[in-house]
């Protein structure tokens, strides 16, 4: 949730104010997270039935957007 926001602060029987406007930005890309995981299981040279889907994500673990980032999926283990 990126963007210029405004933030309101109230308290009971108080006069309710207002900040100026704050400018919300993410982090740098430190990780990448799945979201979606792959099939359990595939056919060798056929696509996965379940797409896994990948987030970037700041240090804090805010997701991130940003194009041009490239992924590079390799088999962690097993044959």
């Amino acid at each position: 949730m990126t963007g210029d926001r405004t933030l309101g602060f109230s308290a009971p029987s108080l006069t309710g104010v207002t900040s100026s406007t704050v400018s919300i930005t993410f982090g740098a890309v430190t990780q990448l997270a799945i979201t979606t995981e792959p099939s359990a299981s595939a056919a060798s040279g056929a696509a996965f039935a379940q797409q896994p889907v990948l987030q970037l994500r700041d240090a804090s673990g805010n997701a991130v957007s940003q194009s041009g980032v490239v992924v590079t999926a390799a088999l962690a283990s097993g044959q």
